[in-house]
């Protein structure tokens, strides 16, 4: 395979990994925003803690928040994404957004929990498609 061949395939690969990026940036962007077009404000506390391990061993933490609807109903949730740092500490509160029609569907009402994996994977997409463009053009010029 001579180089403008390789460009071509190296681009094409990046390209097509930025599209498949981007195109599930979009559909986190666009999931999340429908979330806050229904959900509602309450104040939740944090009740626990749950450690998680990964194979490096790093630790990360998922927060357990108990918060109470609108119509008194009292919800214990957990977060799915865990971090390191935790959200917070046994005891502290923390804003939170839910679903009136489904209150496990919740969300610590925060800007980086709300839009990171959007903002994470869009922007990668970003990246990717402006590797492989340029390189794909390159192959065929």
């Amino acid at each position: 395979m001579d180089d403008s061949g390789t460009f071509l395939l190296i681009g094409g690969i990046f390209g097509g990994v930025g599209v498949i990026l981007l195109a599930l940036g979009v559909f986190f962007f666009l999931r999340t925003r429908a979330f806050l077009r229904t959900a509602v404000d309450t104040t939740g506390t944090i009740v626990n803690l749950i450690e998680s391990h990964d194979s490096d061993g790093g630790t990360a933490y998922s927060a357990v928040v108990q918060f109470q609807t609108s119509d008194s109903k009292q919800v214990t949730w957990t977060e799915s994404m865990a971090s390191n740092p935790p959200a917070g500490q046994p005891g502290d509160e923390v804003p939170m957004k839910y679903d009136p029609t489904d209150p496990d569907d919740a969300r610590i009402a925060k800007p980086f929990r709300m839009w990171f994996l959007p903002v994470l994977l869009g922007g990668l997409g970003v990246v990717f498609l402006g590797v492989g463009v340029p390189l794909g053009i390159a192959g065929l010029v």
